[in-house]
């Protein structure tokens, strides 16, 4: 039920960002920099909502905060689809529809992230990521593609009210979505959710998942944590400060981890370099430069997510390959190659074969990531740890998508993606160097 939920809303939510980039481009006609402050209003909340999403996400109900999430998203497409009829969807109209998606995305976002390893054994962890990565990469082929459908065939006010009825459905499928329960309630919660973090872990340990060494900054940070709770024992912590302490502990374990820290700050590079000029500038590259048709942009989304869904299926089949770290550093190389070239190509069709090529590389990159972060981090602290995990991922690339339409504004849309694809290329290419231990990571 989790992964039919996590495909029907990133269909929906693919289509969404999509159609307002397009609406902003085709109807407005505000180019590239319109189209990269749409994405900057949609990653916003992202930069905001997330790390306290995070907090949440170990305290209360995780499918609470999925289900508030989609009713949020569920009421942006009946207001986009009511003001287009009442002819008001104008520019500040997709900004602020743009705002409130981007935080009902945020909300929902490490909830989603963080009952992966809730509801998947220890030793399948690698499988359920890819198998979850598949549906989000699915509906890069499907979500683009019924957008550009609904709005060929019922325009733009069809499309709203098709995403509304398919982030509905996915609303219900969240409803059977059962959490294995906890330990007794008799003793502290907070106690409860870190004996559970350390049985997972030793059972990932027994498993051959994860090695002694790898197990043991998890080891010392539930120990510290257990000492913290036990001597605070009876007093009386408003929850505002509690939340406050959650947050500076999650904080504190990825700046400890200095493998999961270089991840995150990877992910921030991508967020601003690779990201955020795919969001902004690509759908520009096929209407303005290349002069094709609204479909037509849609397919190299369909292209790139079909490729993505073959890279991801072999990674949920083959979940032991070694040096893990090293592919994800060669893999996001390979997308600064990806960028530049999407950029560069004088003719249309060329750029399809090097989408399909971008699509496995991104794969790679976007599961490893997760894989390795998922796999170092305590059950207990996986909340707070993908909230960090989206602010690196989704919360920069609005900044991204902002500086790529500016600055494909002022040098040129091809210009704008090259000097992207080169600093992200850089960028990995001294992390593959420097990171000896990320490089070995598995």
């Amino acid at each position: 039920m989790l992964w039919l939920n996590t495909l029907l809303f990133s269909l929906a939510r693919s289509a969404e960002q999509l159609v307002l980039s397009l609406y902003v481009i085709q109807r407005l006609e505000m180019g590239a920099a319109g189209a990269g402050a749409v994405v900057f209003a949609v990653g916003i909340p992202v930069l905001i909502v997330t790390i306290p999403a995070g907090v949440l996400a170990d305290r209360i109900d995780k499918r609470t905060l999925l289900f508030i999430s989609q009713i949020g998203s569920i009421l942006a497409m009946a207001l986009g689809a009511m003001l287009f009829y009442l002819d008001a969807l104008n520019f500040l109209a997709i900004m602020l529809i743009a705002i409130f998606l981007g935080t009902t995305v945020a909300l929902g976002f490490p909830a989603r992230n963080a009952l992966i390893p809730a509801v998947v054994k220890p030793g399948r962890l690698p499988n359920g990521i890819a198998l979850m990565s598949i549906a989000q990469n699915f509906s890069q082929i499907g979500g683009p593609l019924l957008g550009g459908i609904a709005i060929t065939l019922f325009d733009y006010g069809g499309m709203f009210i098709a995403m509304g009825t398919m982030l509905t459905l996915g609303l219900l499928s969240i409803i059977p979505i059962r959490i294995p329960k906890e330990e007794s309630q008799d003793i502290n919660p907070q106690l409860a959710r870190l004996n559970t973090a350390e049985a997972q872990l030793n059972a990932a340990i027994q498993s051959g998942n994860l090695t002694y060494e790898e197990a043991d900054t998890q080891r010392k940070q539930i120990d510290i944590r257990r000492k913290t709770i036990t001597e605070q024992g009876e007093q009386k912590i408003p929850i505002r400060k509690q939340m406050i302490g959650d947050l500076k502990e999650g904080l504190s374990f990825v700046r400890g981890h200095r493998e999961i820290f270089t991840l995150i700050l990877l992910l921030v590079g991508t967020g601003i370099f690779m990201i955020g000029p795919f969001s902004a500038l690509l759908q520009v590259v096929a209407l303005d430069k290349h002069e094709q048709p609204v479909i037509m942009a849609t397919l190299l989304y369909a292209i790139m997510g079909t490729s993505m869904v073959i890279g991801s299926f072999w990674i949920a089949g083959n979940p032991d390959f070694k040096n893990k770290g090293g592919w994800f550093l060669v893999t996001l190389m390979s997308a600064g190659i990806i960028l530049n070239l999407m950029g560069q190509l004088p003719e249309f069709w060329m750029i399809l074969p090097v989408m399909f090529i971008g699509g496995i590389a991104g794969a790679f990159f976007t599961n490893i990531n997760q894989i390795l972060i998922q796999k170092n981090t305590p059950q207990d602290m996986m909340g707070r740890v993908m909230g960090v995990h989206a602010l690196g991922m989704m919360g920069v690339g609005p900044f991204g998508a902002l500086l790529a339409g500016f600055l494909g504004s002022a040098v040129g849309v091809s210009a704008a993606m090259s000097i992207s694809g080169v600093i992200l290329f850089i960028m990995a290419g001294a992390a593959l160097i420097t990171q000896p231990n990320l490089r070995r990571m598995s």
